[in-house]
């Protein structure tokens, strides 16, 4: 465990700072590509807040997505129970 400053390997702090570094600057790229990515689809008419929506779901744990849908589907038909629908 390090407590002091001489607990510290300079060299281990400086390797691993400096990957941490190159790590950002692979996030910064990926990023301006999905920028672009996403101004192409813009572009091209596509409704971006349904893409992002659309994607968050892609990603979401199936099971985690399927409770969700669930509750939101009880709370739309009652909600349309109170309506008179």
């Amino acid at each position: 465990m390090i407590k002091t400053v001489a607990d510290i390997p300079a060299q281990e702090l400086k390797g691993f700072l400096d990957e941490l570094d190159r790590h950002d600057e692979n996030i910064e790229a990926v990023n301006e590509a999905k920028a672009e990515i996403f101004g192409a689809m813009k572009g091209k008419g596509y409704p971006m807040k349904a893409v992002r929506a659309y994607r968050a779901e892609l990603k979401a744990d199936p099971a985690k997505r399927d409770e969700l849908d669930a509750q939101v589907e009880m709370l739309r038909n009652a909600h349309q129970r109170a309506k008179g629908f």
